[in-house]
């Protein structure tokens, strides 16, 4: 993003979020979890996504730009090319591993075009687990078009609420809030992104409006925040922990994306926390195909020395990926969408041909 719709304290912060998953899924198995919320940081990243489409997109939406316009030139071009790195990488993982899923071939094509396992029990994409949150990035990014951007704030709030007690109910039943990556889990991420994404436009209409306050620093204290929401131990009693992530989720985030918006002057840290938040969609997207093959390379029992070799690893990768892969073709990719709508605002109206 350019201009105004840039909030760089923003990108660090999603940096830490990325950061905070990869620890959660390398620890998950071990009984010395440095992470055991990370699972939370997916709604951070959700009510990021919502506050960052409404600054970047909502005037355009406004002013008629089309579903399909928006998603083909605009969202696949920026989620799609490390979409398809990381399956490719996951595949080569799980084979590597000789973890492959039943039928492997389907299962790379569904993945590669973002079609769910739909029964089973299974994780919705078993060559890269993070992948359910792009399938559901996308819906809302889809629910934004058509009915968020006309709603106004009552409309808004109303979609918070109803996702807010689909929040609780799926809590209740499932016992946990880390629900979305399987099949018996998927209805809990409706609510997930209803309340969070929805959360973050709402936050955009009251900055744009200057009706949020300028908290000094911000970015410090949202930091502090995030982290312990993240990595808060759990109490393994089912009623505290929910009410816990409850609370962050739906007080937590949005407060800590508030405190951060204003808080980073420095050129320099703005350059350094962009970059930070370039590196996360790798990072989130590429840590677990790592950590399979590592894992299968170094010994299937998790530890403290796997998990950190995986962590070199990703984010080396996640680094050459950004640099050599995915900014050249996302460069690419709008140069040739920008060239496309030139020669058809260029091309010469019937109507207005001479003879």
């Amino acid at each position: 993003m350019t201009g105004n719709a840039r909030f760089n304290g923003l990108d660090w912060l999603r940096g830490v979020a990325a950061i905070a998953v990869m620890i959660f899924h390398y620890q998950i198995a071990d009984s010395t979890r440095w992470a055991p919320r990370g699972y939370l940081a997916v709604d951070f990243f959700f009510a990021l996504s919502g506050m960052v489409m409404g600054a970047a997109y909502e005037k355009r939406l406004s002013a008629g730009l089309r579903l399909s316009d928006f998603m083909l030139k605009v969202r696949l071009p920026r989620l799609y090319p490390l979409l398809l790195l990381s399956t490719c990488a996951g595949c080569a993982a799980a084979y590597l591993a000789h973890q492959l899923p039943a039928s492997p071939n389907l299962s790379f094509l569904s993945q590669i075009f973002l079609i769910p396992a739909v029964s089973g029990g299974r994780t919705l994409y078993p060559y890269d687990i993070a992948t359910w949150s792009i399938l559901f990035e996308l819906f809302a990014n889809a629910c934004h078009v058509l009915f968020l951007r006309r709603m106004g704030t009552a409309g808004l709030t109303g979609v918070m609420a109803a996702s807010a007690v689909m929040l609780v109910l799926c809590g209740h039943h499932f016992g946990t809030l880390d629900l979305g990556a399987r099949t018996t889990t998927a209805v809990g991420a409706v609510a997930r992104v209803g309340y969070s994404y929805t959360a973050g436009v709402l936050i955009w209409r009251f900055h744009q409006k200057h009706r949020l306050p300028r908290i000094p620093g911000g970015l410090a204290v949202a930091t502090a925040g995030l982290i312990a929401c993240l990595t808060c131990p759990l109490t393994h009693q089912n009623a505290i922990d929910l009410s816990m992530d409850m609370g962050a989720i739906i007080f937590g985030f949005p407060a800590l994306i508030i405190a951060s918006l204003k808080s980073v002057d420095s050129l320099r840290t703005n350059s350094i926390f962009s970059w930070i938040g370039e590196m996360s969609y790798p990072l989130y997207l590429l840590h677990d195909p790592v950590h399979v093959w590592l894992s299968r390379q170094l010994g299937a029992t998790p530890s403290a020395q796997i998990a950190l070799a995986s962590a070199i690893t990703a984010i080396c990768l996640s680094w050459v990926s950004l640099v050599f892969y995915d900014i050249p073709i996302r460069t690419a990719l709008q140069a040739s969408i920008r060239r496309r709508q030139n020669l058809h605002r260029e091309k010469p109206s019937p109507t207005t041909i001479k003879f």
